[in-house]
């Protein structure tokens, strides 16, 4: 309930106060507007996400087999996450042009976009976070890797449960549900595809996503 809560509370004050306040000089409310946007952004994730968990659990949820450009799903989560984190990470990406999948895209976006936002939330500010698509064979792989805290060898699997979060609530740092990784498991599944991570080296995980041209 925090994670709905949160941005609803901040963006609510935020257009509180450019109600009361009228004399705010311009770059002021440009900045409310901003972060009344991107909390409004973070909500439309979270309900997308608890929305498709939800169809997902009920086997109402039938993908798609359209022809989905990767490469421009993976360009535009990588700049929407961007802008939303305000450009606190350094993305390094190497995203081969028009490379295409047979799947649901809307299901494909919702994978790429977990992922990426994943790495942000566990890794620093200005930190690098590398990027990955090519194919292979009869294959589509996506990499990303972070800097960022690692996942212990004995959490690795559990990452992928329904509603799991690293770490203790009491001292937990990043937001999230716990459901975005379920989310990603359930939905490479369905394409026949397979996620697997490990750890980066020096510091950080590396997940890689495999999944098939065409199903």
């Amino acid at each position: 309930t925090h994670e709905l809560r949160s941005p609803i509370a901040s963006s609510k004050v935020a257009l509180q106060t450019l109600t009361k306040r009228k004399d705010l000089p311009r770059d002021k409310v440009d900045i409310l507007l901003c972060n009344s946007i991107n909390d409004m952004d973070r909500l439309h994730a979270l309900v997308e996400n608890l929305l498709l968990a939800a169809k997902i659990d009920g086997h109402s949820f039938q993908i798609r087999k359209d022809a989905c450009n990767l490469s421009e799903i993976t360009n535009s989560s990588i700049s929407k996450i961007n802008e939303t984190y305000e450009g606190s990470r350094i993305f390094e990406a190497d995203i081969k042009p028009d490379i295409f999948v047979v799947g649901d895209r809307m299901a494909l976006t919702s994978v790429i976009t977990n992922l990426v936002e994943n790495a942000v939330k566990y890794s620093v500010d200005a930190s690098t976070i590398n990027v990955s698509l090519c194919e292979q064979g009869k294959d589509v792989v996506f990499k990303i890797a972070d800097n960022g805290f690692g996942i212990p060898d004995k959490e690795k699997k559990k990452i992928f449960h329904k509603f799991y979060r690293l770490g203790q609530e009491e001292t937990r740092q990043t937001k999230g549900t716990g459901l975005g990784l379920y989310i990603v498991y359930r939905i490479l599944s369905l394409h026949k595809g397979k996620v697997i991570v490990r750890d980066n080296k020096p510091k950080g995980s590396i997940f890689e996503v495999v999944i098939p041209k065409s199903i």
